[in-house]
């Protein structure tokens, strides 16, 4: 085990999410996937410490600013990661000694930094070390939102977003839920297995699965962990998908011998599991706009046994200029903030503010429109988001309808009323579910 390289490779991810602005699973994929690492433990050193960092950045900035005289966005932006991935192993891992997190995060500002921030850099950690018990936080009373924020770790304008839309309590339930560990999900793949046989491999291998209320294929990995290295998974008897992503394809209903696309379909595990719903017969289209990431879903596809699947480059936007009313049903899942899965991807939430910089809204609706001039008379368009952002929801689907007078809502099948909105659609919260929050609308296009 390599510790030295191994909290080197995470820095260098650290720095890149946090200086640069990179996606954290993009940026630990291309670091990783370099081969640096040749020993599984320090693999799972970097994930931990890489995600931990990102995670907590405001409650460690707090901290750290505490004992600098310097303040942190002063600092080089090396000395400033060091630091952060330091503390976090000092603050939050009970397994790496003190002095080992303090001497690593010197040996990497010799790398990066002079010796002026050498001596720096390990004066603050020993200090943290020294008063760990006399760290100052807001008090919760005084000010719940800066309470929260830093608590954490939850920009401060998001933090007052979700206190005007939730309350509170309920704020402070979803950010436990997200900074927790999320449970893994699975999906069985019914044309390969049945449920007794995936639950009989499972218990083989002390793994304890719990069968989904509403998608009979969906089950949630209780105890243990369904390594992808495990045949059953290779063979594509199984497929780790969140619940939340079934329910999109289980509202869609696909069904044997219909013409379905999945309009923004990579990694491809909705458009496996539309395949599979339609037992392998018909015909998916898989549209994907980057040209790499097709391989990853015809890969899905083969490991599944699954060939009734046509994936292309495509932009969803554009959709309606190539085909016509040709489709049965059509699957929108679009582009999003990603505020519904903050605890599968905690960079996200330090990115959400630009939402409307990055025009995320005009492209839902340019790719809802499409979808919907692709979609046969009679047919179902499932609409949906990993966000809990009503301008990315609600709104979108209103003002879709509201100029789309051949379109109208389209009610869900009962077992799903639990997460039915007002206004007709599906959204589930964490703080209320214990899943991920996702916003689902199922629009029909009336008849001739």
């Amino acid at each position: 085990m390599n510790n030295m390289s191994a909290r080197q490779t995470a820095l260098q991810i650290v720095y890149k999410v946090n200086e640069d602005g990179a996606f954290s699973n993009v940026a630990m994929d291309k670091e990783l996937s370099k081969n640096l690492l040749k020993d599984r433990r320090d693999v799972s050193l970097v994930t931990e410490i890489v995600n931990g960092t990102i995670k907590n950045r405001i409650y460690l900035d707090h901290v750290l600013q505490q004992f600098s005289k310097q303040k942190l966005e002063k600092l080089s932006p090396w000395v400033r990661n060091v630091l952060r991935i330091s503390a976090y192993q000092i603050l939050f891992l009970d397994k790496i000694p003190e002095s080992a997190a303090v001497n690593e995060g010197v040996n990497l500002t010799k790398k990066y930094s002079h010796q002026g921030s050498v001596k720096f850099v390990n004066a603050v950690l020993r200090n943290i070390i020294r008063k760990k018990d006399e760290l100052s936080f807001p008090e919760k009373e005084k000010n719940v939102s800066q309470y929260l924020s830093i608590k954490y770790s939850f920009p401060a304008w998001l933090t007052e977003n979700f206190i005007k839309s939730y309350g509170e309590e309920n704020t402070e339930k979803m950010f436990k839920y997200f900074n927790s560990v999320p449970p893994v999900w699975i999906r069985i793949n019914n044309i390969l297995t049945t449920p007794e046989e995936i639950e009989y491999l499972f218990s083989e291998k002390e793994v304890k699965i719990e069968r989904s209320k509403y998608v009979p294929e969906g089950y949630k990995v209780a105890e243990g962990n369904p390594a992808m290295n495990m045949d059953a998974y290779k063979k594509g008897l199984f497929s780790v998908q969140d619940i939340t992503s079934m329910f999109a394809v289980d509202i869609l209903d696909p069904l044997p011998e219909e013409n379905i696309i999945d309009v923004c379909s990579a990694p491809g595990g909705k458009t496996a599991f539309i395949a599979e719903r339609m037992n392998n017969k018909g015909n998916v289209k898989a549209i994907e706009l980057y040209e790499h990431r097709i391989k990853i879903i015809e890969e899905n596809c083969k490991r599944n046994q699954i060939t009734i699947v046509d994936a292309e480059t495509g932009d969803a936007r554009d959709l309606h200029l190539k085909y016509r009313e040709e489709f049965d049903k059509v699957l929108a899942d679009v582009p999003c903030s990603g505020l519904g899965v903050l605890g599968k991807r905690p960079d996200l939430k330090y990115h959400a503010d630009s939402c409307k910089e990055t025009g995320i809204t005009e492209i839902q609706k340019d790719i809802l429109k499409s979808s919907a001039g692709i979609l046969k008379p009679g047919g179902v368009l499932v609409y949906s988001t990993c966000t809990l952002n009503k301008e990315e929801n609600e709104d979108i689907v209103n003002n879709f309808l509201l100029e789309n007078k051949n379109f109208e809502k389209e009610s869900f099948p009962d077992k799903y009323q639990e997460f039915i909105t007002d206004e007709g659609y599906l959204q589930t919260l964490p703080f209320r579910d214990d899943i991920n929050g996702f916003f689902i609308a199922k629009l029909r296009k009336r008849g001739l």
